[in-house]
């Protein structure tokens, strides 16, 4: 398991920059802050979520649980089935909740700044479930060496690489290292998108009729 330290000799070794301990080593931890940002919206199999949130009587609004990127999928527990939401513009919520005089059971929402607003308005406390991308957790400590999460486990390469990618595009000015670099960002990627689909797959050929 990767750390941080483990991560920061790594760019140091390969980009062979010792300034990166001393002058430059506030712009590696911004570096490979930005790095992990770049890819924090994308789907990967460490970054998948389920979390659940309630709703409130007679309350069209439900804060986002804390760290969603991303809904794929958002449902309403009614009894012991789940109901899909289907997801609309902020402003075709507001207009129908304008025009609805009734509470009930919801059928739509929409989000925006963090909250999830509700068509129809609650009737009675439901349970939501989201699924989609959320943050790692724990995020990165960078005052610690030791610190690591996902992105330094499952994605040590793919962050590596993008990593020197930001160095020698943005601080040394160098075009042949920086698409080096490039290049393996995008077989980092590759090697990680190829793995969740081998968990997906079933090795097996789907008939046609």
């Amino acid at each position: 398991m990767a750390t941080l330290a483990d991560l920061k000799t790594r760019i140091i070794t390969e980009t062979n920059r010792d300034d990166l301990t001393d002058e430059l080593a506030t712009a590696l931890d911004e570096v490979i802050s930005r790095a992990i940002e770049f890819y924090a919206v994308q789907r990967f199999t460490f970054n998948e979520y389920r979390q659940t949130a309630s709703t409130v009587a007679n309350n069209q609004y439900v804060t986002l649980p804390s760290g969603v990127r991303m809904i794929d999928y958002l449902s309403v527990t009614v009894g012991a089935n789940a109901y899909p939401l289907r997801p609309q513009a902020w402003q075709v919520i507001e207009e129908w909740n304008g025009y609805a005089t009734t509470s009930g059971q919801p059928t739509d929402y929409s989000v925006q700044a963090g909250t999830v607003r509700l068509y129809p308005v609650p009737n009675i406390a439901y349970v939501l479930t989201f699924l989609g991308v959320y943050d790692v957790t724990p995020a990165l400590d960078y005052a610690d060496g030791t610190s690591t999460n996902a992105w330094l486990t499952d994605g040590y390469d793919l962050i590596a690489a993008r990593v020197r990618y930001l160095l020698y595009r943005d601080y040394f000015r160098d075009d042949a290292g920086a698409n080096i670099a490039l290049g393996a960002e995008q077989e980092a990627l590759s090697d990680l998108r190829n793995s969740a689909s081998k968990l997906l797959g079933t090795g097996r050929m789907r008939g046609s009729w």
